[in-house]
């Protein structure tokens, strides 16, 4: 196995001579480390290697010519150590890490990068622009230091896409529009322009667009945008600096909800780029011009990478750090010390008449079980009503005859249409939403909603009016309905239009199943766990709206190790993902008591263990509050011998973002899947998702608490691994995640809207 992390040879990264900046005053600890920041951006930018430690009381540097022995910012002193200092790699490897990563961002500074600190990423500063599509060259990275003094930096090359707003204003022909504009932009991650002293842009989303020139808008301050922006010198040279000249009926002004501001901040779109979803059909050119890595091609590019920032030693601290640049083989015996390699297996599904898939060097084929042997929970007919705008309803009753045809074939219900449809005379988002309310809904009947093609906000109208009357619902675009008319009338219905239907039959089954019932689960036990032990898998997701500023937490559980749902819930918050070990409690404590009620009639079997998987790293200061709700739940679950003693309550970080990848060997054209590499007792890289036209990034698996340390990462990565094949989509490929992170996933996306869900949306 391969990876795309360059380590250093030679002489050992052991000691190196730094000099350290201290505050020379007493300051609040919430400032110190503004002011280390400020101080350390300030070095760096003098091609200085620096690191920020001691909760912002030191900011160390190389011991350079030339140091001032006193730095002032925004009035706050530093002082600067009269004699160098030694450092050991072994005592300090966040200040050898950190002084790495500021000798490697001078690096990609000199051979002419943009470094994006908070991303870990560096782009070419001059785009190559196509059409209104900008895009540039750029790669992700991060930087390793291990206790036998290595080091090692993780690169892997991108293509970072940008659409500037005005570009796209142009093309939805503003200032006409306004609708079309406002629904595509409102909701939109995207970054924005700064001129603050070391920010450059900061992201943000667009809560609103104000249909006003910058001439005519007015800040909270009383002063118009346009006043705002030709007052500020840095402004102004940041205007000339691109070539811009700035007029009072620029506009219009766009609202932007930025993490720590209480208001949104009003941007002219000449100042906002959108950061472009390269599926998105609106932007055709972008599938046009997408470069899709596959592995050799990656692999080739990684390499020429490699060269190019590698091809001289890095100074650090008086070390010259030479970096390797052939990839890195964790399968020979020296660089195990730092992962050893696993091969993971595939699970057995159980489906309908309790038949096991067949074994299969590429894992169970899910389509051929089901035209087999069925799904586990069986129906004869699930009744669907029908909302569609006019002249529809004979394209909808061709749809339900493919429709059926797949299902019959994987031996589902079969979808009976409940006439009379019901049709939208004017299709528009509150026509769906007014039509829907004056629906009478049929009991234990799915929905399905034909909307048209591109409209976001006719999807959440539709889908958040439906969820208040607790219907079942599956959405579809006109384009599918007119595009699955058959084979005669689409020459592509085999190749791309019939796998698509396969897979909405199977949704919509699985979205009129109650709670318990199943189109298949697991034959034993994730991971190979004791069949008698209750362990119940809980997934955890944030999202946020930008608008009404609500944030809103979901969980759910999956149970008896099985893979079968029990339960879900969707709890809002106000706080983010810094949630309260209050809060963690009352979750621990609702997941292991509405499981143990699930089943106390039948065996009254206490629950042994609860696995929590957090989408997303948990940082350390979360951590604390994580293991109290932890450990309360637990005194509490005992109390009321829902848990035992000896039950066990564990929390495993997913982290999906970074720069890391697995290769196989040249001889499989690097092509590789289902594989993890344990870093150690508690940390995994897993390559879950197939390697097929791309390159799989890989993610990771940290075990950040345990009430009882007791489970290898191995069989943590097993666990996951057979996790993932409950989904409905997994007729046609295994997801890269697991259930219960998708159920979450969706929950908090349609709760944000205030969407209420009236089934496990899988």
């Amino acid at each position: 196995m391969l990876s795309n992390f360059f380590i250093s040879e030679g002489v050992a990264f052991t000691e190196m001579t730094t000099r350290e900046y201290r505050l020379a005053s007493e300051v609040d600890s919430t400032s110190k480390f503004k002011y280390s920041r400020k101080l350390a951006w300030r070095l760096s930018s003098r091609g200085l290697a620096v690191a920020v430690l001691n909760q912002g009381e030191s900011v160390f540097v190389n011991d350079s010519p030339g140091l001032e022995p006193k730095e002032i910012v925004d009035g706050i002193s530093f002082n600067l150590s009269t004699t160098p200092r030694k450092a050991n790699c072994r005592e300090w490897p966040q200040l050898f890490k950190e002084m790495l990563h500021g000798a490697f961002k001078s690096r990609c500074q000199e051979l002419g990068y943009v470094f994006d600190l908070r991303k870990h990423a560096c782009t070419e500063k001059t785009p190559v622009k196509v059409d209104i599509l900008e895009y540039y060259r750029g790669f992700s990275f991060d930087v390793e230091v291990f206790p036998d003094g290595r080091a090692g930096i993780w690169v892997d090359p991108k293509i970072v896409w940008r659409q500037p707003v005005a570009n796209l204003l142009k093309r939805f022909g503003y200032p006409s529009n306004h609708e079309q504009i406002l629904d595509y932009l409102k909701g939109r991650w995207v970054s924005c322009f700064s001129v603050a002293p070391g920010v450059g842009s900061y992201n943000g989303q667009v809560s609103d667009v104000i249909f006003q020139s910058i001439g005519d808008y007015h800040l909270p301050n009383g002063t118009t945008v346009y006043d705002y922006l030709n007052g500020s010198p840095n402004w102004q040279r940041w205007f000339r600096s691109r070539g811009i000249t700035l007029s009072k009926d620029d506009g219009p002004v766009l609202q932007i909800k930025v993490k720590g501001k209480s208001e949104p901040l009003s941007f002219p779109p000449y100042l906002v780029e959108v950061l472009i979803d390269l599926g998105d059909e609106l932007l055709d050119q972008a599938q046009k011009l997408k470069i899709d890595y596959g592995p050799e091609q990656r692999v080739k590019e990684t390499l020429q990478l490699a060269t190019r920032l590698f091809s001289e030693p890095l100074s650090v601290g008086g070390t010259n750090v030479r970096i390797n640049t052939g990839l890195f083989d964790w399968m020979k015996k020296e660089n195990q010390v730092y992962g050893k390699p696993y091969l993971l297996s595939s699970p057995q599904l159980v489906f309908g008449g309790d038949n096991r898939s067949p074994p299969s060097n590429w894992g169970p084929n899910i389509k051929y079980c089901l035209s087999s042997f069925g799904p586990i929970t069986h129906k004869e007919v699930v009744g669907v009503q029908c909302v569609c705008p006019p002249g529809y309803e004979n394209k909808v009753k061709v749809f339900f005859q493919e429709l059926n045809r797949v299902a019959a074939a994987f031996h589902l219900a079969r979808f009976e249409l409940l006439e009379p449809l019901n049709i939208v005379e004017l299709t528009n988002p509150t026509g769906y939403a007014l039509s829907i309310k004056r629906m009478n809904a049929v009991p234990e009947a799915v929905t399905l909603t034909v909307i048209p093609k591109l409209s976001p906000k006719t999807y959440f109208y539709a889908k958040k009016a439906l969820g208040d009357k607790s219907i079942s619902s599956q959405m579809i675009t006109t384009d599918f309905i007119e595009a699955a008319q058959g084979a005669k009338a689409n020459p592509n219905f085999d190749k791309y239009v019939l796998p698509r239907i396969q897979v909405m039959a199977v949704q919509m089954y699985d979205k009129s199943l109650k709670k318990g019932e199943s189109i298949w689960h697991l034959a034993k036990p994730a991971g190979n766990m004791d069949e008698k032990k209750k362990t119940y898998f809980m997934g955890f997701d944030v999202s946020r709206n930008p608008e009404n500023h609500k944030e809103s937490a979901a969980y759910a559980a999956v149970c008896d190790n099985l893979g079968r749902v029990l339960h879900r819930k969707t709890l809002g918050s106000h706080r983010g993902e810094l949630v309260s070990s209050e809060e963690l409690k009352q979750w621990f404590f609702d997941a292991a008591s509405d499981a143990y009620l699930e089943t106390e009639k039948t065996t009254g079997a206490k629950v042994d263990e609860i696995i929590l998987f957090k989408d997303g790293r948990i940082h350390h200061t979360e951590l604390p509050g994580y293991r109290q709700g932890a450990e309360e739940a637990k005194k509490e679950l005992e109390e009321h011998k829902i848990m035992s003693e000896k039950s066990n309550i564990r929390i495993v970080s997913v982290v999906k973002s970074g720069p890391y990848r697995v290769y196989g060997t040249p001889q499989q054209q690097f092509m590789i899947s289902e594989v993890a590499i344990a870093r150690d007792n508690k940390h995994a890289i897993l390559v879950t998702a197939r390697t097929r036209k791309g390159s799989p990034a890989a993610l990771r698996l940290n075990i950040d608490f345990e009430i009882t340390p007791d489970m290898d990462v191995l069989q943590l990565s097993q666990i996951f691994n057979e996790l993932r094949y409950l989904d409905w989509s997994s007729i046609y490929a295994q997801p890269k995640t697991i259930l219960p992170l998708h159920i979450v996933q969706n929950l908090a996306k349609l709760n944000k809207e205030d969407i209420t869900v009236p089934y496990i949306p899988r």
